[in-house]
């Protein structure tokens, strides 16, 4: 678990240097707005901290871009399907978040400034999952799986994805759909089933934020017979999704690749 709090430590390090850096010129130029400099501070800081954190990795040693099973599709089923379960977690896990409407959204504001970017939307939809799932799956979950069992390491990996995005609604949706990142990862050690269900789901969260700007979760989008028929078809086929992507599928020998 070093190796991986480690990881995050530097992250958060980046990540707090590059914000400090990028505010400078709105606090020098107030003319600039601060509207418009807050929205392009988060843009600059999470493009540069992303790139800088990616050289580390690899730099490192803790991405190996010649490991072949790292970038491997692993089968057109395999993906089929992990596309097909992302679905119904978004969908839960929209409805968790129903129940729990006490919890703040601190990065509402925030968010709704990106999405009127188109730098934002492509950084949001596109570009995040990409380094996030070679971030948190690829080197921090790795390291979790090379020294706990499968479900501690899962665990303990869903809720750092959760907690460093510093948002307590997303600490428990990000921490749900982490979970399922997370063991799409360990059933085969490849990020890119990940990275397609990651950008789906950005995607899905960007297109809602822009085409229903009023409405705060799914179920306001239908009626209630709609919501239990969905509800109902989601459990159904997260767990029919769940048994054959486990069926067909073995997952790698992690404690091996750490004596490796």
């Amino acid at each position: 678990m070093r190796d991986g709090f480690k990881i995050i430590l530097i992250f958060l390090a980046i990540q707090l240097s590059i914000a400090f850096i990028a505010m400078l010129p709105a606090k020098i130029f107030p003319c600039l707005g601060q509207e418009n400099a807050n929205t392009w501070v988060i843009l600059l800081s999470m493009l540069t901290s992303d790139i800088l954190m990616l050289v580390y990795l690899y730099k490192g040693g803790y991405i190996n871009k010649r490991e072949k099973q790292t970038w491997s599709p692993i089968s057109t089923k395999f993906i089929v399907f992990s596309v097909l379960i992302t679905f119904p977690v978004i969908f839960l896990s929209d409805y968790l978040l129903s129940l729990l409407t006490w919890l703040p959204n601190i990065m509402e504001q925030e968010f709704d400034r990106l999405l009127s970017n188109w730098f934002g939307i492509v950084l949001i939809a596109l570009l995040g999952p990409v380094f996030e799932e070679i971030l948190f799956r690829g080197a921090i979950t790795k390291a979790l799986l090379k020294q706990y069992s499968p479900l501690k390491a899962i665990i303990i990996s869903a809720l750092i994805f959760g907690i460093i995005h510093w948002n307590p609604v997303q600490i428990v949706g990000g921490g749900f759909f982490g979970l399922l990142l997370a063991w799409i990862y360990y059933r085969t050690g490849s990020l890119l089933p990940g990275i397609f269900v990651h950008i789906i789901n950005n995607s899905l969260s960007v297109f809602f934020g822009t085409v229903y700007p009023d409405a705060d979760y799914i179920k306001d989008l239908m009626n209630e017979r709609t919501f239990h028929i969905l509800f109902v078809l989601s459990l159904i086929l997260l767990t029919g999704g769940y048994w054959e992507m486990k069926r067909t599928t073995r997952p790698p020998n992690w404690k091996e690749k750490e004596k490796a």
